[in-house]
């Protein structure tokens, strides 16, 4: 019976709404097996109908005409639940874009007609209310914090009062603060609306660690066919000078061809070596 079932929804979920679904076995006695066999009587595939968008009562006129140009079904195109459910995730993200926080998608009502073979479908939505922002809130800790303002933050998010609730500049606001490096972690989400439930601020909350990294480095290669080993390190400044600037040293010195390297006569004075020694630095300097 399990089985029966999840025949039986593939085939609805595929457009095959009269699909019938039986089964048989055989026993064979001599090698004690059992074959099981399943009988489907497919039928004919039902195609798209009407298709009707519920709940959206209280949506501008633009909007709403906006969300149906988004919707992708052809009457011509057999019935397939995937695409009515990836048309609900485009239709989710249009209202989380234009303002919607809270929209939800409810459900999916499915009425055939078995005369035409067409399947009527009535989405159901609850897109709530639509918020602007009412500002940024900025809640900082760690160790670096008083090192990085509100402001340049603000700017960093670069959401405006006044603007819908939006929530793929949201993604972007966050993309920009997570490249900085300044952050540990964070987040950037809808707070509280007010009592008009038409604004809404957005609140931030970022862990900020120290502003100055040190790395040092054993450094070994075998450039010119020679081995050769020296040590470096790397300073990192970050939001030098403010607006996110990240500055970074790097430095690194060593010898070649250090297997064959007579340490004693390092050590002598320089009037007494009797062998010339090669070595390497490299200095550089960049700002993000």
């Amino acid at each position: 019976p399990i089985d029966l079932e999840a025949l039986k929804s593939f085939y609805h979920a595929n457009g095959f709404f009269e699909a019938q679904f039986s089964y048989n076995f055989k026993t064979d006695t001599t090698d004690k097996e059992v074959t099981l066999n399943y009988l489907i009587k497919e039928g004919v595939p039902f195609k798209y109908g009407a298709l009707n968008l519920r709940g959206l009562k209280r949506v501008p006129d633009l909007i709403s005409k906006q969300i149906s140009d988004k919707i992708e079904v052809d009457s011509t195109d057999k019935f397939s639940q995937d695409k009515i459910e990836s048309n609900v995730a485009t239709l989710l993200e249009f209202f989380f874009t234009n303002g919607y926080m809270n929209a939800i998608f409810d459900s999916t009502i499915i009425i055939i007609d078995t005369v035409k073979n067409k399947a009527n479908l009535d989405l159901y939505f609850s897109p709530g209310r639509r918020y602007k922002i009412s500002g940024i809130n900025v809640d900082k800790k760690g160790e670096g914090k008083d090192h990085v303002s509100d402001t340049l933050i603000k700017e960093l998010i670069a959401i405006a009062p006044e603007e819908y609730y939006n929530i793929e500049k949201i993604k972007n606001s966050q993309n920009r603060l997570s490249r900085t490096g300044l952050f540990s972690s964070l987040k950037l989400q809808g707070g509280k609306s007010d009592s008009s439930h038409t604004y809404v601020p957005l609140d931030f909350e970022g862990t900020i660690g120290n502003m100055n990294e040190l790395s040092p480095e054993i450094v070994m290669d075998n450039e010119q066919n020679s081995f050769n080993l020296g040590i470096g390190g790397t300073y990192i400044r970050k939001n030098f000078l403010g607006d996110a600037r990240k500055l970074t040293f790097n430095g690194k010195i060593g010898l070649t061809d250090i297997l064959h390297l007579n340490f004693a006569n390092i050590l002598r004075v320089p009037a007494n070596r009797d062998s010339t020694y090669q070595g390497y630095y490299e200095l550089s300097t960049k700002i993000e």
